[in-house]
């Protein structure tokens, strides 16, 4: 893989999504397809942040581009990336205002990925965000569960962060502030049996653990 797109993905995986976004160019002719289908899949993510995390006034038409991107990621045959693209998309349709093209993009993903947690993380965020948290506590709980087993430590600790997301929304606060704490433990024991970072989840999961215990 060509080293610049090395050198984006690091930087999504620190937080500087511009930067990686920036520097992820799927139209790069020294790229094969699934060097592009690699650059698109950065920055499907990339935006997808940038949408959510940046100005409130271009989320939709940020999503949109992730959506997009994420979409361009079906050109490859590599299952790992076809997987991070399922995951995105339906997240990023969800956000530009497609609902019912989100639920159709989670039903593709869950039908090629029966079996991976990452898959089912999305369809719980979609069942919180659809306001059914009961829903989602459960899926956190098998996401996290399955992570766990394959020693995937960076997505059980999604699925403790998007259940405690879940609880908190139940008014259930001190189920929350236990589901945040172990996400956070479940993020550490990523970075150190990985050597990657996960710092964008730290803060993230931090800084909602500090809010219930208010």
């Amino acid at each position: 893989m060509k080293e610049s797109l090395k050198r984006a993905d690091d930087l999504y995986r620190q937080g500087k999504y511009q930067e990686a976004y920036d520097l992820a160019v799927p139209c790069d002719q020294k790229l094969d397809p699934e060097g592009c289908a690699e650059a698109c899949r950065i920055r499907a993510w990339a935006k997808y942040y940038i949408a959510i995390k940046g100005n409130p006034e271009e989320k939709i038409r940020n999503a949109g581009h992730a959506a997009g991107y994420a979409s361009v990621v079906s050109i490859s045959i590599d299952p790992k990336r076809r997987l991070s693209a399922y995951n995105v998309l339906p997240l990023a349709l969800w956000i530009s205002g497609n609902q019912s093209g989100a639920w159709e993009a989670s039903d593709e993903a869950l039908q090629e990925f029966p079996e991976e947690p990452s898959a089912w993380n999305t369809r719980g965020i979609l069942a919180r965000w659809a306001k059914d948290y009961e829903q989602g506590v459960i899926i956190g709980d098998r996401v996290t569960d399955r992570s766990v087993a394959r020693g995937d430590f960076l997505t059980a600790g999604h699925g403790q962060q998007n259940k405690g997301d879940a609880l908190r929304a139940l008014g259930r606060i001190g189920e929350a502030h236990t589901a945040y704490e172990e996400a956070l433990k479940r993020y550490r024991q990523h970075e150190h049996s990985s050597g990657k970072s996960a710092t964008p989840h730290i803060v993230n999961a931090e800084k909602k653990l500090a809010e219930v215990s208010k």
